[in-house]
């Protein structure tokens, strides 16, 4: 019952996305998707996409190039994934992954797959859905905070470069 529910909420949410920011173009679906070279992890590939975007169109591009938002399900996966961002020249950047809680408040899943985060890795006091403009954190991306790329929450609609994989 609660992936048919997610599903539904995904659903929902992807049909709603074309309708946010209508007046900032979408990400070009020719966009760089190997701008960056890829970084293999056992069997996943990421790709770092310097395009910014909002959560929804990220999920998007991603599902339209046949990947989806990365998923991270390790301290090794986090560390390599940091290391080929800041290899790459964009330590200072924010990435969206694939990971929220717009399905329920307070149980983050992967979107891709309905299955809930097992590992982890929040800044300190994260996630708190704050609020802005009247708009709750569900979002999840990392950022390089203190050389080791945490995770936080945050509204969905803002453009942060993301992560692919495949």
């Amino acid at each position: 019952m609660f992936r048919l529910v997610l599903a539904l909420v995904v659903l929902a949410v992807a049909s709603a996305a074309p309708y946010l920011d209508q007046d900032k173009p979408r990400p070009s679906l020719q966009a760089n998707r190997l701008a960056v070279a890829p970084l293999r992890v056992g069997s996943k590939r990421y790709f770092l996409q310097t395009v910014k975007s909002n959560w929804y169109r990220a999920n998007e591009f991603c599902n339209y190039q046949g990947m989806r938002l990365a998923t991270i399900s390790s301290q090794e996966e986090n560390d390599k994934v940091a290391k080929y961002i800041r290899n790459s020249g964009l330590g200072g950047e924010y990435f969206w992954i694939g990971a929220s809680d717009l399905g329920e408040r307070g149980k983050y899943v992967w979107m891709s797959t309905g299955e809930p985060l097992e590992y982890t890795n929040w800044l300190a006091g994260e996630p708190n859905h704050l609020t802005d403009n009247g708009e709750v954190e569900h979002c999840v991306h990392l950022f390089d905070q203190n050389l080791d790329f945490t995770w936080n929450d945050k509204i969905c609609s803002i453009y942060y470069n993301f992560i692919c994989e495949m």
